[in-house]
């Protein structure tokens, strides 16, 4: 199981994503209240640590992967 942690939370649009295994691509979505998927991408094997830009509008988003899912708070 692949546990991540997801920093600032809330956040005014960018999140650093941290991760305690990295052995596999980890694929991530990011889900809106309505269940769409509004972003999406790719965080290599080996890589720990990614930052990442979110782009939607102020919410509650959904962060899922394949072993869970996390909620995001985005206040701009």
């Amino acid at each position: 199981r692949e546990d991540i942690h997801v920093f600032p939370n809330p956040t005014a649009g960018d999140i650093t994503i941290l991760r305690s295994e990295s052995t596999d691509d980890l694929h991530l979505q990011l889900i809106d209240a309505a269940g769409r998927v509004v972003q999406q991408w790719t965080m290599p094997a080996q890589m720990d640590l990614q930052r990442v830009s979110l782009g939607p509008a102020s919410g509650s988003y959904t962060l899922r992967w394949s072993a869970g899912a996390v909620k995001v708070c985005v206040a701009r």
